[in-house]
């Protein structure tokens, strides 16, 4: 085969196997669509992948999940509509299986990163980190946290700032009035 033909062959099939790569990739990407109040996730096509159920959800999927909430129906004195809602937040897949349900004790989500994740709890009692199976990395509920970088936590307890690391360490003490997230450090 002469020089001229390999060089061919190897565009056609490098060609191929771009279109291919793009198609994989398209057919995996998922957009979140709103109507009614209600979100839910398409495909590139335009099918309804996941269906419209979620009262919201994260615009992506991160490390294979996306946050989610549900409103489910609370114990208290009914809103002006004759019905009182309560946040549940969760992650689902690409598929749309919870695979951390759903918990009323949680109001809002944050995407993961390296397998962590920081939650908001409901009534605005603070915030703490999971891990992708759901467990808590640390029993300690912060005022505030920020999500993670490079290794650690930007947490808040006691109006102060401070650092927790990947084992749920607190490493620097919180001492500081304010904090930025570690970044290329």
């Amino acid at each position: 085969m002469n020089n001229h033909k390999k060089q061919k062959n190897i565009f056609l099939i490098s060609t191929i196997y771009l279109i291919l790569s793009i198609s994989i990739v398209s057919a995996q990407t998922l957009f979140k669509v709103e109507n009614n109040h209600k979100c839910g996730y398409m495909d590139s096509t335009g099918k309804e992948v996941i269906p419209l159920s979620y009262y919201s959800c994260d615009d992506t999927f991160s490390e294979g999940l996306a946050g989610v909430v549900s409103l489910v129906k609370a114990d208290k004195k009914p809103d002006i509509d004759g019905v009182s809602y309560k946040n549940a937040a969760g992650y689902i897949d690409p598929k749309g299986n919870e695979v951390i349900k759903p918990d009323i004790r949680w109001f809002g989500t944050h995407p993961f990163c390296n397998g962590f994740a920081v939650i908001d709890l409901a009534n605005e009692k603070g915030h703490m980190i999971i891990k992708k199976d759901g467990s808590y990395l640390t029993k300690t509920v912060f005022q505030e946290c920020r999500d993670y970088s490079e290794g650690f936590f930007a947490v808040k307890i006691k109006k102060k700032w401070g650092f927790v690391n990947r084992t749920g360490s607190i490493c620097i003490k919180p001492v500081f009035e304010e904090v930025e997230s570690f970044h290329d450090g």
